[in-house]
């Protein structure tokens, strides 16, 4: 987050802790769909419209399926740090075929902590997703 903030300074940043991570308790059940609607909910209640949605690792399983419920078809980019298999490929091709796959070799299962600014630099560039989803 510190790296977005230095290039993209007006970026309004809503962050949270999915149940049993950071500070949040830990749930009864960490079902995705459960958890998802928790996260739609609290972006709703934040007011946030056309939020970005970032997760790592179980958070970008929850952030596939958010996605997936926007009506939309809005730009959607995974980042792996290692090759991605073809059966996740495939998976993620149905769910979202819009979706971009990005590979940054070696990077390992945390590419964006291997590579903090390149990562800030995309998410800033996801301001400018919601022009691209509305051309012809």
């Amino acid at each position: 987050m510190a790296e977005l903030r230095k290039l993209d300074p007006g970026r309004q940043i809503f962050a949270i802790d999915l149940p049993g991570h950071g500070r949040s308790p830990a749930w009864p059940s960490h079902e995705f769909q459960g958890i998802a609607d928790a996260v739609h909910r609290a972006a709703r209640e934040a007011k946030l419209r056309t939020p970005v949605l970032v997760g790592h690792s179980a958070g970008a399983v929850i952030a596939t399926r958010l996605a997936a419920l926007r009506t939309a078809q809005m730009p959607y980019l995974f980042i792996a740090g290692n090759k991605v298999g073809p059966d996740y490929l495939n998976w993620l091709n149905h769910v979202l075929p819009q979706a971009s796959v990005t590979e940054w070799p070696a990077s390992g299962h945390f590419p964006h902590l291997a590579h903090p600014r390149r990562f800030a630099e995309c998410l800033a560039a996801t301001a400018r997703w919601g022009e691209l989803a509305n051309q012809p």
